[in-house]
């Protein structure tokens, strides 16, 4: 089921692709027919694949790779157009995919919560040295009495 609605955008997009090809503008689309390679239907079918993945798995490095070639698109312009999205959304105030909904802070927030990351970064660093050195103290007991 899944595969046969994309087959159809496939099929859309490759019916506007041949309307640039013929010079004919595409209607409502505001966009001159040369710079447009992929159909808007494509092009946000691939970007919401690509959000839904990055929810599911943030970390993943593979999902773009994946995701273009699923939908038949360039890797590197779907990579723009998330990028682009991004930015909307940044300069909207809404939150970036892979961010909670109820998650935006003020930039001030963001300084704050930074600060206190590293502070508790460096006291974890300064107690994992602590521990390290209980652990060579106690080896090197345990080791002698041998």
């Amino acid at each position: 089921m899944r595969g046969a609605s994309l087959q159809s955008v496939a099929s859309a997009a490759d019916g506007e692709d041949r309307a640039q090809a013929a010079g004919d503008e595409l209607p409502s689309s505001g966009v001159a027919p040369s710079s447009a390679r992929y159909g808007a239907a494509v092009k946000d079918l691939a970007v919401a694949e690509v959000e839904r993945r990055r929810l599911h798995n943030p970390r993943d490095r593979t999902i773009y790779r994946e995701v273009a070639r699923q939908f038949g698109v360039g890797e590197q312009s779907l990579r723009l157009w998330m990028k682009k999205r991004d930015a909307e959304r940044l300069e909207a105030g809404a939150p970036a995919a892979g961010a909670e909904a109820g998650e935006l802070m003020s930039p001030e927030q963001m300084q704050s919560e930074l600060q206190a990351l590293r502070r508790q970064i460096q006291k974890l660093r300064t107690e994992n040295e602590v521990l390290k050195r209980a652990f060579v103290v106690f080896s090197s007991e345990w080791g002698g009495d041998k």
